[in-house]
């Protein structure tokens, strides 16, 4: 139903209308988009940040991928706990505010491990608002709509990588890299504002609901989620999608300039625009396939990120092997499309197999996984590749470190496969 029911409801979604829930989405765009400026604007600063504190890449890796999010696996659970039982506007709020004044203070940064520090503090930050987010979504959109919402919410990382790329870039080239960073970060601090008094807790309107659900406590939420078979290769998945995703969205700024020789402003532009075009058609497509298909039968939301992972591995290689640069951005847009694709579908797979109750700290043991091991050594594990290399290939190092990062599709496409023979016995009916 469209308007919100005078009586009472078993789902929430029941009590928003359609304008409603459109305007909720767009403050979790906007929520989402600060969130992914705040962490791509460091990769596009890797050059020069490298040559003013003489770091090595493996030091790099190590700032743009496990200084974050180090920090974000360790905050997620017990904020994800929260947003599970209270009011998941405050934690979002709160947690804007925090990313936004520390990216602003990572401007200010003297030494390489200031820097790192407060990269620490966005990733502690950073911690609340996607899992509190993401439970939202499943509470104001019903489940054969859940897999467009979520890749509504992700065009932010198409968007917010783009606009990083090309403003960061620019900004930096013209002010230094300080200013990048709060140019990024202040506007954060007003979303915050908007976000607590824009958003709704449909808790508030319906209540806390089972008691049997609201009283289990953490150990026992995490027995049932490692009880169901699904969750835990979900979590294999998105960890290796996360570790390629997160090793390419790091280095691929710097390979682009160090190995094809593009200056900072040509490639913010090249990234940004081929990223942010990919991403865009990719996501929204994926979202909208998925629920069509996932109508039908819900193993579609597993078989095709599954065959695309794998069907793309060759064409990912081959990107970081050509050293003809217009075939390089042609693959980078049509590899990162359907790519991008499938991750409105496992998202929107994952909220499947969860009730109301569990989908914040599910998406926050994901989070653990995808942040400690995806996002923290998915670009430390590719500079640490790239300066050993070194040695043997010289400045060709980073481009064998990309190629080898990509080969985790491979395991990651049969783990996502597997997940269509168990999901059928995992599906939860608790909204």
């Amino acid at each position: 139903m469209d308007a919100a029911s005078a009586t009472p409801s078993k789902h929430p979604w029941d009590l928003y209308t359609n304008p409603e829930r459109r305007w909720f989405l767009f403050l979790l765009f906007l929520v989402s988009l600060s969130s992914q400026l705040d962490l791509a604007v460091t990769a596009v600063l890797v050059e020069p940040i490298k040559k003013e504190f003489h770091a090595t890449d493996a030091m790099m890796g190590g700032l743009t991928g496990f200084a974050f999010a180090a920090c974000y696996a360790i905050v997620a659970l017990p904020a994800a706990r929260f947003s599970d039982r209270g009011d998941r506007r405050w934690v979002i709020s709160l947690s804007i505010a925090v990313w936004s004044v520390m990216t602003v203070v990572s401007g200010f940064a003297r030494s390489f491990w200031a820097l790192a520090a407060a990269r620490v503090g966005v990733g502690v930050g950073e911690a609340g608002a996607g899992p509190a987010s993401g439970s939202l979504i499943g509470d104001y959109y019903a489940p054969n709509r859940r897999a467009g919402a979520i890749a509504a919410g992700l065009i932010s990382n198409a968007v917010g990588g783009g606009l990083a790329a090309i403003l960061g870039a620019s900004i930096a080239e013209k002010y230094g890299w300080r200013s990048a960073f709060i140019a990024m970060g202040a506007p954060g601090l007003l979303l915050a504002l908007l976000s607590f008094f824009g958003l709704s807790e449909p808790r508030r309107k319906i209540g806390a609901g089972p008691a049997a659900v609201e009283d289990a406590s953490m150990l026992t939420t995490l027995r049932q989620l490692a009880a169901k078979p699904t969750f835990i290769l979900l979590v294999v998945s998105l960890t290796l999608y996360t570790a390629m995703a997160r090793g390419l969205g790091a280095w691929a700024p710097a390979y682009t300039m160090r190995t094809l020789g593009l200056s900072l402003t040509k490639m913010g532009a090249t990234i940004g625009l081929a990223t942010t075009f990919a991403t865009l058609v990719g996501t929204i497509g994926g979202g909208l396939f998925s629920d069509a298909l996932a109508s039908r039968d819900k193993r579609w939301l597993f078989w095709i990120p599954g065959l695309i992972m794998l069907g793309s591995t060759p064409f990912w290689v081959y990107c970081f092997w050509t050293t003809n640069f217009s075939i390089f951005v042609w693959i980078l847009v049509g590899a990162n499309v359907v790519l991008t694709a499938t991750f409105p579908a496992l998202l929107s797979g994952l909220q499947l197999i969860v009730h109301s109750r569990q989908r914040a700290t599910s998406i926050a043991v994901v989070g653990f996984f995808t942040s400690l091991v995806g996002s923290g050594l998915g670009p430390l594990l590719t500079g640490a590749i790239s300066d050993a290399l070194t040695p043997m290939v010289g400045a060709q190092s980073l481009r064998y470190a990309m190629m080898a990062t990509v080969l985790t599709l491979i395991p990651c496409g049969a783990a996502t496969l597997a997940c269509a023979r168990s999901v059928s016995g995992d599906l939860e009916d608790r909204f």
